[in-house]
């Protein structure tokens, strides 16, 4: 199947993509991402580079996991991030995996947690500086280093982050 580009793409299109995020060997240390923007005044600090970015987890990258229990889960620990996308870029996709384990990443509320986050800004107006805002929950199941893969029709992008 082919894999177009550019700002006209779907989500479909977006979910052909291999999800491809580095893996640690046994005592490598977390890469995480240490970019910090704060393109929008509306948003604050965001992590990464690409037009797709999570917001919230801080120079440091880290996500505070609270416990499945607040989620309705027996297993899905998560917290609070907000997704920023520049207006410009159409859809996003979000998958993330564990880096140092076989742990998933898993995306919003509920016992059984999304696979994926997708950011669809069709419909809704900017804010201040062209960036939408898509608020949810990064869910773990336990502590480790992970990676989000951001796939939009402009290419794919990675943020790396502990959960503590």
């Amino acid at each position: 199947m082919t894999d177009p580009t550019g700002p006209g793409i779907d989500v479909k299109h977006l979910r052909v993509r291999p999800l491809s995020l580095p893996r640690l060997g046994a005592g490598e240390r977390c890469p995480v991402t240490t970019t910090v923007t704060s393109p929008s005044t509306d948003l604050g600090q965001m992590l990464g580079s690409g037009p797709a970015r999570p917001v919230g987890l801080g120079e440091d990258a880290q996500l505070g996991i609270a416990p499945p229990a607040n989620f309705g889960s027996a297993t899905w620990g998560g917290n609070k991030v907000l997704w920023a996308l520049y207006a410009d870029v159409g859809p996003a996709l979000v998958r993330g995996q564990q880096l140092d384990g076989n742990g998933e990443v898993r995306f919003d509320e509920g016992s059984t947690p999304s696979i994926e986050k997708v950011l669809d800004p069709t419909g809704r107006a900017p804010l201040a500086g062209g960036w939408f805002d898509f608020p949810g929950y990064t869910r773990v199941e336990r502590p480790g280093c992970y990676g989000y893969q951001i796939d939009t029709g402009a290419g794919s992008s990675t943020v790396i982050f502990q959960a503590v």
